[in-house]
């Protein structure tokens, strides 16, 4: 995994940025299947299948701030992340 500033780079994924107030951005290399965000103590908070799509962006704007794990699966792959959602 190579950290970049304000981006977590792991297999050919991108997720920035990261922190983020708001609004994170996802980039693959592979077409995104679905996305999978879960907060720091595993409650399933969103949740988006049939994405099909190299490039897409969620918005935690209706939860609270903290550590998150956002699972992608890709046409290749099945990875989770860690993420943190700030005030700033």
């Amino acid at each position: 995994m190579n950290k970049e500033k304000n981006k977590t780079v792991f297999n050919g994924v991108v997720i920035f940025p990261n922190p983020s107030k708001n609004i994170f951005n996802i980039n693959s290399v592979s077409f995104i299947k679905s996305l999978y965000v879960y907060n720091s103590i595993g409650k399933l908070v969103l949740e988006r299948q049939d994405i099909n799509q190299k490039n897409i962006t969620f918005d935690l704007k209706n939860h609270k701030t903290g550590l998150y794990y956002v699972k992608v699966e890709t046409e290749q792959t099945i990875k989770t992340y860690k993420i943190v959602k700030t005030l700033l």
